[in-house]
């Protein structure tokens, strides 16, 4: 394998403002690489999204999907069974040769998936985490196939603007006040489960329910750890790189951001902890983008709150030459953190005899925190 260090027109991981760049820019491999094996059938990313059908939580509706792919060259017909929090599930399934389709159980089609009286899972500091199991397995010819196993939490996830224009974010429909901070890896991207622990501990310490991800969609263990603890997660692309550099990208470049974002939320969507997923960062995507973002998010069947950006800034209408119908189909549902950034001089140093100049990380101003 041969690697390069990515350039700037390359959709990858860049530091922009959190971090100095390590000199190698994080090139390579710098995660675990498994190889997956499976019969003539493959189960992946097994996902339970929960629905109150009323506000008093005493029956939840549960719906089952999994991707499911037949890797041969011929039809084939089997079944895919398994069980969730407890609950048996099974029904029959024909793929036609090389077919990949999205499989679902509906409450509707499978009464046993309302469950009466479900232990549900709170944000930190609202109530309890339970974590059910869901296992799927499909089974042809009588023998598995393949089969997968994950965990979930039974919550549902909503998002609203209020009547002054703010986002108001409901847990299990009851509102929250989202109280978090921009979390950053490792510089080297070195796996470290007992450092993130003690950050773990230290989120808590500071009476913080959220942390927001910036480009950086970090390991299995920090999602793991999240869902356990109740804490929740804003999830979404970098600013200040070429993730936001719109008008410098290629047909090409769009189809490596769709992919990714397909590989990404199919990763993650399974997390109670995550409660949104931003298009864009310091702008709104333009329309071309944000279309393709929200058509990737609807096939993967992503169960939370989709926002524009996170902040109000017109930024990208204002230098872009495009006329008002691509204005960003979303910017409505932007996350309106005005002012998100307050600069700070100083606060980087390279060198003992060179500071450097940098901004603070998200900081708010005093006025901010007051409010």
């Amino acid at each position: 394998m041969e690697t390069f260090a990515p350039t700037p027109t390359d959709l990858g991981i860049n530091w922009v403002d959190w971090n100095p760049c390590p000199p190698d820019k994080d090139m390579g491999l710098w995660g675990a690489v498994s190889l997956m094996t499976s019969g003539p059938v493959a189960v992946r990313s097994p996902i339970a999204t929960t629905h109150f059908p009323d506000a008093s939580l005493q029956t939840a509706e549960l719906t089952v999907r999994a991707e499911v792919n037949n890797a041969t060259d011929h039809p084939v017909e089997g079944r895919l069974e398994g069980t969730v929090a407890g609950i048996p599930i099974s029904q029959s399934v024909r793929l036609a040769a090389g077919e990949e389709r999205t499989i679902s159980f509906a409450p509707s089609d499978f009464p046993q998936l309302r469950i009466e009286h479900p232990q549900i899972w709170w944000p930190v500091d609202q109530g309890a985490h339970p974590l059910q199991t869901l296992t799927l397995r499909f089974l042809l010819n009588g023998s598995v196939s393949d089969e997968q196993t994950s965990r979930f939490g039974i919550r549902e996830v909503n998002s609203e603007l209020t009547a002054k224009g703010y986002r108001l974010f409901r847990v299990n429909q009851r509102p929250i006040l989202i109280r978090g901070a921009g979390w950053s890896q490792d510089m080297l991207l070195r796996q470290q489960p007992e450092r993130v622990a003690e950050e773990f501990r230290m989120v808590h310490d500071m009476h913080l329910n959220t942390i927001r991800l910036e480009g950086k969609m970090e390991t299995d263990e920090f999602f793991h750890l999240a869902d356990e603890q109740g804490f929740l997660v804003i999830a979404g692309w970098c600013c200040c790189d070429h993730w936001e550099h719109w008008d410098k990208w290629t047909p090409d470049t769009l189809n490596v951001a769709t992919a990714s974002l397909t590989s990404q939320i199919l990763r993650i969507r399974s997390h109670p902890s995550l409660i949104a997923w931003f298009n864009g960062s310091d702008n709104p995507p333009p329309a071309n983008v944000e279309t393709a973002y929200l058509k990737v998010l609807e096939q993967t069947h992503w169960p939370n709150a989709i926002v524009s950006s996170a902040s109000r800034s017109t930024n990208y209408r204002e230098r872009s030459e495009w006329g008002q119908d691509d204005w960003p189909v979303r910017f409505c549902r932007a996350f309106l953190l005005a002012r998100r950034y307050e600069v700070r001089r100083g606060l980087w140093i390279q060198h003992r005899d060179q500071p450097r100049t940098g901004n603070s990380l998200s900081a708010e101003s005093e006025e901010d925190v007051a409010a």
